[in-house]
């Protein structure tokens, strides 16, 4: 998944890596005119984005909120991971 990644899809799975992994977020209007400024790319780029990320389940969503799949990135013990990995798994993300 990551060798097929364009350049924007870097910047911004990097930034969430770098500030969100192992929480929930929202992509909220201040989130993503803050990460326009730290990552050089416009809004609504990031926004297209995210929801590409998501496609790749690089991302999962559950009511509302993102997280980043521990599949593919984590912070914390193996134990943590595959506990995070169960709780996905259960709310409906069965390809991830």
């Amino acid at each position: 998944v990551f060798m097929q990644m364009d350049q924007a899809e870097i910047r911004v799975y990097g930034y969430l890596l770098r500030y969100a992994n192992g929480i929930y977020f929202s992509i909220t209007k201040s989130l993503r005119k803050q990460m326009s400024i730290e990552i050089d790319l416009n809004e609504r780029t990031i926004l297209n984005t995210v929801n590409k990320l998501e496609k790749q389940s690089l991302l999962f969503k559950h009511e509302g909120l993102y997280k980043i799949n521990p599949r593919f990135a984590f912070k914390g013990s193996t134990n943590e991971r595959n506990s995070e990995l169960k709780a996905i798994i259960e709310l409906g993300c069965k390809d991830c």
